[in-house]
């Protein structure tokens, strides 16, 4: 995993209204954990922790320049404003580029399954799967295909295909992807739409 670069300032820790005034400002407030060191408190700026994140997924690996000293940390949370979706907090944690550590990985499904066509609907039924790996190793996400799944059929964990070196701790019997198929009411009232549709158009010729 590429290790990016993110500049920090000291902030002042305590009080809410510089809090506030740092966010006005443009700098998202973060702490930095880890490897039974004191947490050390500090701020980036929005735009950067953005790209940062962009580039490097929710687990983005960072050489965080404090007062021109570098440390290597991982992304382990950010916090959301509900309203405005603006990040509003980040917790780093130091880590070893050789070091062995958990991680959540994104999932991201590839391809339009083939059950589609025959009335299925897509439904990914987690995001994420948990792994431990170095942390030069884990990767910022892993593709799921689902283009192969007919109607009725899924795909699970254990069918993943996951980078050497990483191994998930994410049950293999979870199901990652299911092409559903609709069933009753809801696949009557479909069709009775499209044959409503059709009669009305002949209607109009």
């Amino acid at each position: 995993m590429e290790h990016l670069p993110l500049t920090a300032w000291p902030r002042t820790t305590g009080h809410k209204g510089a809090i506030n005034k740092d966010r006005a400002d443009g700098f998202v407030p973060g702490i930095l954990l880890g490897h039974h060191e004191p947490a050390i408190t500090f701020k980036v700026r929005s735009g950067d922790l953005t790209r940062v994140l962009r580039k490097g997924g929710q687990n983005a690996l960072v050489d965080l320049d404090l007062e021109g000293s570098s440390t290597l940390a991982i992304v382990r949370e950010f916090k959301r404003d509900p309203r405005s979706r603006h990040i509003i907090h980040l917790d780093l944690q130091r880590v070893s580029a050789d070091e062995a550590i958990e991680a959540e990985i994104p999932l991201t499904l590839k391809g339009k399954p083939e059950g589609l066509q025959m009335g299925g609907v897509l439904m990914q039924e987690i995001n994420a799967v948990h792994v431990k790996g170095i942390a030069d190793q884990l990767p910022t996400h892993i593709e799921v295909d689902v283009s192969h799944l007919s109607a009725g059929h899924g795909v699970y964990v254990k069918d993943l295909l996951i980078p050497e070196g990483i191994t998930v701790l994410t049950p293999p019997d979870q199901m990652v992807a299911l092409v559903a198929v609709k069933h009753g009411k809801e696949a009557t009232e479909e069709e009775a739409e499209v044959e409503t549709e059709e009669t009305e158009a002949e209607a109009s010729e």
